[in-house]
């Protein structure tokens, strides 16, 4: 059993949702899928904690009975417009007895939102509460839920959401208004079409609610509350206008951002297209350069092949240059060796000359002389001299050999030297 007091209150309050007001109003109860996005806005309610929102938490049906951590708002919307789809047209009996089907009107209600919350004295304010309490806080709200599964039909619930970042906990649950045919009609749920109905339906779902949660160790009082503003504790009535209002002026920041977004939407649309063409002009560009870069890089080779070209001939003229003068300069130092040579050999040759006169000019008296003279060791005098003869043609003969070989080297100085 929980500590509740006695004649706890029990807000369970439902109201439709149309298209149009529908992403508004799951922008400010799911605000931590926003955040989580990096989407976050401001919001007007000053009972938020933004430090807290990620404590909140949203769960979306798997499909199958179950549900999951929702990831975005995008995804219940997507979830419930396929719930709607699904679901059977509405009829009309025409004054033929013909059953037609009919469309949705645009100001429809397509979802429902239910508001569960417990009496704000008895769960105190969700910051400052114990972990006991806390614990005790949310098993009674999913008793809550639980009650709204029954009542709807898991096939029909969307998603809820745990509000736990203003300064009591509650839950925005949304499920999808079928009747009992099963076709999309918030009239004929709640049986809007007697006269009545809907009074009969409000009072039957709030005393199931307080008795199943008496059920579940919370003292809920069932003493009527007047919805109507004229029977509206008056400080409740001021809260509930100025939420609802705070609601109505979130849902207007939602649609004036929508529009912005979409304006910047084209705007982007058309920088992004004129960028394309202009990388388009950038990239065409960039091929003529290259092509120009291409023709220049082959003129330059060529001509680099060119200059290589030029320089390898001027070498080879410079070098032919060179041997040409060292050629020169070789005969040059030739011809004077050959000249400085002939000289030596003219003047030697003059002296050869000189000594064959001297000899073949002796005296005859000498030549007896030779033949009667002895010398001391008994030889002849002419003996000797025969032999010193013999070396004379010897030398003679070696002479003349050279004057003969130095008649043809001097023709080749000569040669060399013009």
């Amino acid at each position: 059993m929980s500590d509740a007091k006695s004649c706890n209150t029990t807000s369970y309050r439902w109201g439709g949702v149309t298209k149009e007001k529908r992403r508004g109003l799951l922008r400010h109860s799911m605000r931590d899928l926003d955040k989580l996005a990096g989407n976050e806005m401001s919001h007007s309610n000053k009972m938020i904690d933004p430090a807290r929102t990620l404590d909140n938490v949203t769960m979306i049906s798997d499909g199958q009975g179950g549900f999951v951590r929702a990831q975005s708002i995008d995804q219940v919307i997507e979830l419930a417009d396929a719930m709607v789809d699904a679901a059977p047209s509405n009829v009309r009996r025409m004054a033929d007895g013909r059953v037609v089907p009919v469309a949705l009107r645009s100001d429809a209600a397509v979802m429902l939102e239910y508001i569960l919350e417990l009496d704000p004295e008895w769960t105190g304010p969700w910051a400052t509460a114990t972990p006991e309490k806390r614990a005790e806080v949310l098993r009674l709200l999913n008793v809550m839920i639980e009650e709204v599964i029954e009542r709807d039909g898991a096939e029909n619930v969307v998603a809820w959401s745990f509000n736990l970042d203003e300064t009591n906990a509650h839950v925005h649950m949304y499920t999808i208004p079928v009747d009992e045919a099963g076709r999309v009609n918030m009239k004929s749920k709640f049986d809007g079409h007697s006269k009545g109905g809907a009074k009969r339906a409000y009072i039957e779902r709030h005393d199931a609610m307080r008795t199943r949660l008496n059920e579940h160790g919370y003292d809920a009082t069932f003493a009527r509350i007047e919805g109507s503003p004229k029977h509206e504790a008056l400080a409740k009535y001021k809260a509930r206008k100025e939420r609802e209002k705070q609601v109505a002026e979130f849902s207007e920041k939602v649609m004036d951002g929508d529009r912005v977004n979409k304006a910047n939407a084209a705007k982007i649309a058309a920088a992004r297209e004129q960028l394309d063409a202009d990388l388009a002009d950038l990239e065409e560009a960039e091929n003529d350069l290259d092509e120009r870069a291409s023709d220049i890089a082959a003129r330059e080779t060529d001509w680099l092949t060119r200059k290589r070209r030029l320089d390898a001939r001027e070498r080879d003229l410079d070098g032919r240059e060179q041997e040409t003068a060292d050629a020169r300069l070789a005969a040059q130092r030739e011809r004077q060796e050959a000249e400085s040579l002939s000289a030596a050999k003219r003047a030697e040759i003059a002296r050869a000359r000189d000594l064959v006169a001297k000899v073949e000019c002796i005296d005859p008296d000498i030549d007896r002389w030779l033949d009667n003279r002895k010398l001391g060791d008994g030889r002849v005098m002419r003996d000797l001299f025969d032999a010193d003869m013999k070396k004379t043609r010897a030398a003679r003969a070696e002479v003349q050999a050279l004057i003969d070989s130095d008649a043809p080297q001097q023709t080749s100085s000569r040669g060399l030297g013009e």
